[in-house]
C-alpha cells in the first residue's frame, strides 16, 4: 500500500471517531437535560400539590378508625374460636382417659343383673375401676388431697363443723368427709373435714355443788 493511500485511511478513521465521540456527547447531553427536566417537574409538582381540607381529613381518619375496627372484630373472632377449640381439646383428653372406665362401670352393672351374680367378681369388677380411675387423675396430673389428721388450712380445706375430741389438738382435722384434688398448683376443689375443737372443758366442782344446792 502506498504512502498516499495509507494517508487517506488513517484520515478516514479518525474523522469517523472524532464524530462518534460528538455523537456519544450530544446524547449525554440530551440525557442529563432530560432528567433535569424531569426533576424540576417533579419538585414543581411537589411545590404546587395543594394541602388536604378538614373534611380529607376527617374522611381520612374515619376509614383509618374503621380498618382498625375491622382488625379487631377478626382478632376477637379468632381469640374466641382458639379458645373453644383449646377446650374441645381438653375435654377430648379428659374423655379418653375416663371411657374406658366407663365400660368397665357397664360392664359391671351388667353383672350385677345376672342370674347367677358372683359378688366376688362384682368387688374384683369396682377395685379394677378405682384403680383404673386412678390411673386416669395421675395421667392428668390431679392429685388428691389427704386432709385426715393434719392442720387445718382453709386454702385446701372446707370446714363443715367441729368436734371436741381428746385425742386430736384443737385445730386439726378431726375426719373427712370428702376428698379435695388440685392440679399442679390449682386448687379443683376442697377438701370437707370436720375440725377438732380439742377436749370438752372440764366442769368446776363449786359450780355442781352451787347447782346442787
Amino acid at each position: 500500500m502506498s504512502e498516499e493511500i495509507k494517508d487517506q485511511v488513517e484520515e478516514v478513521i479518525v474523522d469517523e471517531l472524532n464524530e462518534s465521540v460528538e455523537n456519544v456527547e450530544e446524547t449525554e447531553t440530551s440525557i442529563d437535560e432530560n432528567v433535569a427536566e424531569e426533576s424540576s417537574e417533579t419538585v414543581a409538582e411537589e411545590v404546587i400539590e395543594e394541602p388536604k381540607s378538614p373534611e380529607e381529613v376527617i374522611a381520612d381518619l374515619e376509614l383509618s378508625m374503621l380498618r382498625q375496627r375491622a382488625d379487631f372484630d377478626n382478632f376477637r373472632k379468632r381469640s374466641i374460636r382458639d379458645q373453644e377449640d383449646a377446650r374441645q381439646r381438653g375435654k377430648t383428653s379428659v374423655l379418653e382417659d375416663v371411657l374406658p372406665v366407663y365400660d368397665t362401670f357397664k360392664m359391671a352393672m351388667q353383672a350385677t343383673q345376672m342370674d347367677n351374680v358372683n359378688l366376688d367378681m362384682i368387688v374384683q369388677g369396682m377395685n379394677m375401676i378405682q384403680n383404673m380411675f386412678v390411673k386416669a387423675m395421675d395421667d392428668m396430673g390431679v392429685e388428691e388431697i389427704d386432709a385426715q389428721a393434719v392442720k387445718f388450712d382453709p386454702n385446701i380445706h372446707e370446714a363443715t363443723s367441729e368436734a371436741h375430741s381428746d385425742e386430736v389438738e384443737e385445730g386439726v382435722v378431726l375426719s373427712q368427709t370428702r376428698c379435695g384434688y388440685k392440679l399442679g398448683e390449682r386448687l379443683l376443689r376442697p377438701a370437707m373435714v370436720v375440725v377438732s375443737k380439742g377436749p370438752e372443758p372440764e366442769v368446776e366442782e363449786e359450780v355442781i355443788e352451787s347447782e346442787a344446792e
